[in-house]
């Protein structure tokens, strides 16, 4: 049985770094005053965002110029955007364009400087042909390159090590997609053409050349970022969606193959994000898995097309395959808005898979002395799979908020296995301690912990009311009612564990 920690979303980052801190004279105050900076920054930031101020409030206004109106509204103005200076709203676009370009000036706070940066990534790809009205307000020198670029917004003072990591990445990232470039020239020369996927005179269409871009390669390499946030603003466009025939099956089709191919790279199916692992534009990657979910979805429902005719299309198993990826609790920390389109009641019926997650509490004893003592079986299997030693340390380095899941591979490999955690001891009075759940036929779920002196507190005496709750909604029946005044109920730490049960 497989069986590992993983702390809770609200706590899992996609970057964590840690450093040491110097015990030199001063540092306490420097980090009081740190602190203190930057929750006055956040407030400022927060209000000036209610009065319309900030790069959010700028990058807003933006997005508004040309969503407001529709989908056809938005691919008009993106169209005219290098020929139609008599467009309604141009000159109110260029002044926010230059608003939202002065927040990366060197005077801003750092945050505030950050949070344009991103944004201007944000709308400058999504809408081609944007980035050239920030070019034109003349606030970063010529020529424009990517060097110069980062020379000019290099900060005047120290960052903390954590800022520093992100400020370096999105200023070359900004940099680059500001700078002519091969991409940019290329989604540039007739907006019209790139959610055209046939009638195309050079062999391979926009998406396609994109696609060859992220071949064998990172979200951590800024032309990478830039080729899945310009893919993901033309799959944000009706008139893509509006195609069909075989041409467009196939494209659909290497779509989802190269994003189920980037989420593999990813490791999503393990339970922890390694925190080692470069900084990457999963932003950018989520817009991404976003558009193309939320395409199939409207494009399904237009068609009005039942589950056995999309499965039927050249391209259901590549994107089942990616719905099915994003299903996993990794996903759910990286790509919150594509997890949330995956686990719709819609892609459940349409690309169901054998296995979901159901979460709920368990009491698990793994501190002190015990915590040598635990071993891990698979019921299915005659050898330990996992020493609980191994384990301790894990559990001792994160909160008491830890997760424990138990991974799909675990629970296909022995179809008949009920995966439990169970506790033996050499003390002179002999105890057993067994938590145990079949994931399979959801029979029963029971927790036992006996003595001679205590013989009868068993059952589920160490869940409590609001646990029992949990496990009725995720249809698990609980064992006998807990015993009233049982003498270990605090004794242990609550670990929220995650298992994958599978769906008959």
């Amino acid at each position: 049985m497989a069986l590992t920690l993983r702390p809770q979303p609200s706590s899992l980052k996609v970057l964590a770094l840690r450093y040491e801190s110097n015990s030199l004279p001063g540092r306490t105050l420097n980090e009081v005053y740190g602190s203190l900076g930057s929750v006055a920054e956040t407030v400022a930031n927060r209000v000036a965002h209610r009065l319309g101020m900030g790069p959010l409030s700028a990058a807003d206004r933006i997005n508004r110029f040309f969503d407001g109106e529709g989908g056809e509204a938005k691919e008009r103005k993106i169209a005219g955007l290098r020929s139609d200076q008599s467009m309604i709203g141009i000159k109110t676009l260029r002044k926010d364009c230059a608003k939202l370009l002065a927040y990366t000036a060197s005077k801003q706070a750092t945050r505030t400087r950050i949070d344009a940066f991103w944004c201007i990534v944000d709308v400058a790809t999504r809408y081609p042909g944007l980035r050239h009205f920030f070019l034109e307000t003349h606030i970063v020198p010529s020529p424009v390159s990517v060097d110069g670029l980062c020379a000019f917004w290099k900060p005047q003072h120290c960052l903390s090590p954590e800022d520093a990591k992100e400020f370096d990445f999105v200023v070359k990232l900004t940099a680059t997609c500001l700078a002519d470039g091969n991409i940019a020239i290329l989604v540039e020369a007739n907006p019209r053409q790139n959610p055209r996927i046939e009638g195309c005179n050079t062999g391979l269409t926009v998406v396609e050349f994109l696609l060859v871009t992220l071949w064998s390669r990172t979200l951590a390499e800024p032309s990478v970022s830039l080729s899945v946030r310009y893919l993901a603003g033309i799959l944000e466009l009706k008139s893509f969606w509006l195609q069909s025939g075989p041409i467009f099956d196939d494209v659909l089709r290497k779509v989802n193959e190269h994003v189920c191919q980037m989420l593999e790279d990813l490791d999503i199916k393990q339970q922890a994000q390694d925190e080692t692992e470069s900084l990457m534009d999963f932003d950018g990657l989520d817009a991404l898995l976003t558009a193309l979910q939320a395409g199939i979805h409207d494009m399904t429902l237009s068609r009005k097309m039942e589950t056995t005719t999309l499965q039927d299309c050249k391209w259901y198993q590549s994107a089942e395959q990616v719905v099915s990826l994003l299903r996993f609790p990794k996903a759910e920390a990286l790509f919150p808005n594509a997890h949330a389109w995956a686990i719709t009641d819609e892609f459940q019926r349409w690309f169901p898979t054998p296995y979901r997650v159901q979460e709920f509490t368990v009491v698990v004893p793994v501190t002190g002395r015990d915590a040598e003592d635990h071993e891990y079986f698979d019921q299915g299997g005659h050898s330990v799979v996992t020493e609980e030693d191994d384990v301790a340390s894990d559990v001792s380095s994160v909160s008491s908020d830890a997760t424990s899941v138990i991974s799909k591979e675990a629970l296909e490999a022995e179809p008949q296995a009920a995966p439990s955690i169970r506790r033996n001891t050499d003390n002179e009075r002999s105890a057993t301690s067994e938590s145990r759940i079949d994931p399979f036929d959801r029979r029963f779920f029971s927790y036992e912990d006996r003595d001679e002196e205590r013989d009868k507190a068993r059952g589920t005496y160490l869940f409590g009311r609001e646990v029992d709750e949990r496990f009725r909604e995720a249809g698990l029946p609980l064992g006998p009612p807990p015993v009233p005044g049982a003498p270990i109920q605090k004794a242990r730490p609550k670990i929220s564990a995650r298992f994958f049960k599978r769906i008959r």
